[in-house]
């Protein structure tokens, strides 16, 4: 692991801000501004289909992947990859268990 896969675990650790909904970045591929909505629609790009190259241009990278400075440019403007976690009420989750009759 590199000094810079263990920087951003370490980050991605303390860090407990959520990070900014991507949706609404604009993305400028051959020319063209495409919305990053645009591409969770999968009628307008099914990024499964697409022949490989097309796929690390609209993604703006390469089978090398991001470089350093791509990542610092990408975590500022989206933030963190990670999911939201719900916080579950531990008395209300046992309460919840009682409604099943078969737990009486």
């Amino acid at each position: 692991m590199s000094e810079h896969d263990e920087t951003i675990r370490a980050e991605s650790s303390h860090h407990s801000e959520k990070a900014p909904a991507p949706r609404h970045e604009a993305i400028n591929v051959n020319g063209m501004n495409l919305a990053v909505e645009d591409l969770y629609d999968k009628d307008k790009y099914d990024l499964s289909t697409m022949d490989t190259s097309d796929v690390f241009t609209l993604l703006q990278t390469s089978p090398k992947g991001l470089t350093d400075q791509d990542v610092a440019t990408r975590l500022e403007k989206f933030g963190h990859n990670r999911l939201e976690q719900k916080e579950i009420n531990p008395i209300l989750q046992f309460l919840s268990f009682m409604w099943n009759p078969l737990s009486w």
